[in-house]
């Protein structure tokens, strides 16, 4: 009776655990993905921009990253794997959103090799750090354009104005 009194109590304890370990990774604020050594996705907190989440299980995690960005991801994902070390990358998704990456390999024995990849979604500050640029530009032309402005102005001023004075000065002068 002992016996089976401490196994409830260590299954109700275990299943406890998994409650509040699900909750905790279902409501985290990053997308987590978990992929094997082919980039199919296993499994994903429910997180993503896709239209629907659930349908990305089996599915290949690269076909969801802008072609222009997928080398890189397919270079960062080879370094986890071959080096065991956690690698970062940052994408745009087709879902016009960018995300930081981290791919974290997971050491499970006698599973195949696997990765979760933990996305952190940066689109808010990338598109702003892009509207800065383009004002940053904007204001550029506008100082180039006054600076232009002024130079004419002075130009004008000096070889308009300034020699027709001279010219008057002289003929005052002669008369």
């Amino acid at each position: 009776r002992d016996v089976i009194a401490q196994r409830r109590r260590a299954e109700e304890a275990r299943l406890e655990s998994e409650i509040r370990f699900q909750g905790l990774f279902e409501n985290l604020p990053d997308f987590v993905i978990v992929v094997d050594r082919e980039a199919k996705i296993r499994f994903t907190n429910g997180r993503s921009e896709a239209p629907d989440p659930e349908k990305l299980a089996g599915t290949l995690g690269f076909n969801y990253i802008v072609p222009q960005d997928r080398s890189s991801c397919q270079e960062a994902f080879e370094r986890a794997f071959d080096t065991g070390e956690v690698q970062s990358v940052q994408c745009e998704t087709v879902y016009d959103r960018w995300l930081d990456c981290r791919i974290v390999p997971l050491a499970e024995e006698g599973t195949k090799p696997a990765a979760m990849i933990i996305c952190t979604d940066v689109s808010d500050r990338k598109f702003s750090q892009e509207a800065l640029q383009r004002e940053r530009h904007s204001l550029r032309r506008m100082l180039d354009l006054h600076e232009r402005e002024r130079q004419v102005l002075a130009y004008e001023i000096h070889d308009g104005f300034a020699q027709q004075l001279t010219g008057a000065l002289f003929q005052l002068q002669g008369f």
